[in-house]
């Protein structure tokens, strides 16, 4: 099914965690930077069961269910892409990926895609130059999982470093005090001498942060609301169709 650029800008970003106000501003002003939208079309290998195209459901039955990426047009030169999409997944496994087949007999290259609590994907990620096939990995476990489609957009390095020097120090502030960030090899120190290198220390974190042992921090930074989140939920209830009452007894 063919979609337009503007209704798929549209839909994906409707289904997206919405951002802080600042935040909108930002994202705003990053966006009036030069980049392309590029059109991605999904092909399901034999590893996965379509149940509703039209939505994006599907049945993963191996441990690495995969969609064959095509893009256009295609990345022949390399560069920096940004990712967003969201990614429901019922199956227990958090690990999304794409798969980069260089062409050189076994040369392959993972890229590790994170999306947070409610599914959404942000992400900034390099395409070598001499890559020939894509995979798309939504998940490494069998079972259901719902998408929206792949938003991509081919963006310049002042872009790429912007969004990756922000997610670098967001992360950094946000555990600050705390363990985790150190033993991820995220340190202040390692983000000013290779950002790409933070910012793969973020992925790392974003995707391994609920094997946490550590209950009271899991619920401080993953079960704890900010005054932001709660604003935005009354937004979004202003935007009900039915205000129902609950009333506890």
């Amino acid at each position: 099914m063919k979609v337009e650029p503007e209704p798929l800008i549209e839909q994906v970003k409707s289904r997206l965690l919405p951002l802080t106000p600042w935040e909108s501003i930002l994202e705003w002003l990053v966006e009036r930077l030069p980049r392309l939208l590029i059109r991605v079309d999904l092909t399901p290998n034999d590893n996965i069961v379509v149940v509703n195209e039209s939505k994006g459901e599907y049945r993963g039955i191996t441990n690495a269910p995969s969609f064959e990426m095509t893009f256009a047009p295609a990345p022949h030169h390399g560069g920096w892409y940004y990712l967003e999409a969201a990614l429901v997944r019922n199956n227990g496994s958090r690990e999304a990926s794409i798969h980069v087949d260089r062409g050189r007999g076994d040369k392959k290259t993972t890229l590790p895609i994170p999306a947070n609590l409610r599914g959404t994907v942000r992400e900034v990620f390099f395409l070598p130059a001499d890559a020939v096939a894509l995979q798309w990995a939504p998940t490494a476990a069998p079972g259901f999982f719902s998408q929206s489609q792949l938003l991509i957009h081919k963006i310049t390095p002042l872009e790429s470093t912007l969004r990756r020097m922000y997610r670098v120090l967001f992360d950094l502030w946000r555990f600050r005090g705390s363990t985790v960030a150190a033993h991820s090899g995220l340190t202040w120190q390692g983000a000013l001498c290779s950002l790409q290198e933070a910012y793969q220390c973020t992925t790392n974190l974003r995707i391994k942060r609920l094997a946490s042992n550590d209950y009271s921090s899991f619920i401080a930074l993953n079960d704890t609301l900010k005054e932001t989140d709660i604003q935005i939920m009354r937004d979004q209830m202003q935007q009900f169709a039915l205000h129902p009452v609950i009333s506890l007894v």
